[in-house]
């Protein structure tokens, strides 16, 4: 939710890049709230961020033929949920998000906690 962030310079610890940096350099930034409910997860992804893409492009924005998607985490995820359920991004880079929910749901770690289930289970701000 880095609506949560918006008036912090560059959304303060909001994520692992800068969007300051990325808008002081030419970029147009969309940095959309993505609630998901439990069980359809990728679609409601789908449903929230590319309406907001297509807001930017009719108000002259974005450039259809130069969008790029990335995320961080959670984002990561977001951005291969994207990116396998349309063809409009031209570039997207996933940094720590997981691709394989089944397999994110069952891991542990050295501890036996696992964090996937109850990211799963409980959603994304649990």
């Amino acid at each position: 939710m880095l609506s949560n962030k918006v008036n912090h310079f560059g959304f303060g610890d909001a994520g692992f890049g800068n969007m300051q940096l990325f808008a002081t350099r030419g970029y147009a930034v969309l940095a959309p709230d993505a609630p998901t409910k439990l069980g359809t997860p990728m679609v409601d992804i789908a449903k929230t961020i590319l309406p907001g893409v297509d807001k930017i492009i009719e108000m002259g924005i974005a450039d259809p033929d130069r969008l790029g998607v990335m995320g961080h985490s959670f984002g990561g995820y977001t951005t291969l949920s994207l990116i396998v359920q349309t063809k409009r991004f031209k570039a997207a880079m996933a940094a720590d998000g997981y691709a394989d929910a089944i397999g994110h749901y069952g891991q542990m770690d050295k501890s036996g906690s696992a964090f996937g289930t109850s990211i799963a289970e409980q959603g994304q701000d649990c």
